[in-house]
């Protein structure tokens, strides 16, 4: 089964097919799909929590090219789109059509409503390797066959190495599979329910006042309302709140850290993954292709740069007194005063 052309408003001539029918042949008739999805207890899972602005992407582009990780190069939203219950084909046309998930459709699926995802960032149009169509098949297959939650996860990843033509790669090379999305954090008791203990997570902060200015900015950017600064103080207690006060396999990453001291905030990470550390851990990249940074203040740097801190300076004096006030627990735990 093939997914449905019209859940996609595929536009056909935005891309080309580069395998022949007889490998799709071969993939569609291929026996070992269950002794696949069965591989899914061998490996760790890395899960990358954090809101918006708070260095995720970042921290993701980072993990991309590093030989011992599995990386799904943008916002997987499985918990989001419900396929840890998924009993239907619905579920896995949701799942791929959900926000940034949508990203390796995006030479077949309308945008309109992401503008900021066209252009040179979409991953899926700078790799060349990438077959959407054998994605596609291998995708539904897998999901057809699989009977757990972890092995429908498990399925994404089994599905992009085929789309590259790297599954053996991914089979025998890569012990420990990366994920990031956007609201993670409110699954974290879902994510532990389904990988248990093979599972880490590595939660992204940021000082909250360069936070809500980046917001700001990247609001402004896109022509869009800006979040209300006492919207934005609940929204971050809300969600801090989750946060455990010590957990062996929780790493809270502050996004100054991750570029004031690099080579030592990367070190941590590859201890915490008990991974070996790489050079590459300094040098961004999405499929292993360097790649600039996504900044809401319209820098374009290679590698990992500092962003000024302008919070202060930018933000009006009403806005500076309520964030003070309102985020007085957070900015003191997390040493930001």
């Amino acid at each position: 089964m093939r997914l449905r052309q019209q859940d996609f408003r595929v536009n056909e001539s935005a891309w080309q097919v580069n395998t022949s029918n007889a490998e799709h042949n071969r993939f569609l008739n291929l026996a070992g799909v269950q002794q696949d999805l069965a591989q899914c207890d061998s490996f760790q899972h890395l899960i990358i929590c954090g809101l918006p602005k708070c260095g995720s992407s970042l921290l993701l582009n980072l993990l991309d090219n590093h030989n011992q990780l599995s990386v799904f190069p943008d916002e997987l939203r499985f918990m989001d789109a419900g396929c840890q219950n998924m009993r239907n084909v619905d579920a896995l046309v949701k799942l791929l059509q959900s926000y940034h998930i949508r990203q390796p459709l995006s030479c077949l699926a309308s945008l309109d409503d992401f503008p900021e995802h066209r252009g040179s960032r979409s991953w899926l149009r700078e790799d060349v390797r990438f077959n959407f169509e054998l994605f596609s098949d291998a995708i539904v297959s897998y999901f057809g066959k699989a009977n757990t939650a972890e092995q429908r996860y498990f399925a994404c990843f089994l599905a992009l190495a085929w789309a590259r033509q790297q599954q053996q790669v991914l089979m025998t090379n890569k012990p420990v599979l990366v994920s990031n999305s956007l609201n993670n954090e409110l699954y974290m008791f879902s994510w532990q329910r389904m990988l248990q203990s093979r599972v880490r997570f590595l939660w992204c902060i940021r000082n909250p006042f360069e936070q809500y200015l980046s917001l700001l900015k990247t609001a402004a950017k896109y022509g869009q309302k800006p979040l209300p600064v006492a919207l934005f103080c609940q929204w971050l207690k809300g969600r801090y709140d989750l946060l455990p006060s010590h957990a062996e396999n929780v790493f809270i990453l502050r996004y100054e850290d991750l570029i004031n001291n690099s080579l030592n905030t990367a070190n941590k990470i590859a201890n915490f993954l008990n991974i070996e550390f790489q050079s590459t851990m300094l040098q961004p990249s999405q499929n292993g292709v360097a790649c600039t940074g996504r900044s809401s203040r319209g820098i374009d740097r290679n590698g990992i740069y500092h962003n000024p801190e302008l919070a202060k300076l930018q933000l009006d004096s009403n806005t500076l007194t309520v964030l003070d006030t309102e985020l007085d627990v957070i900015l003191r735990r997390f040493n930001y005063r």
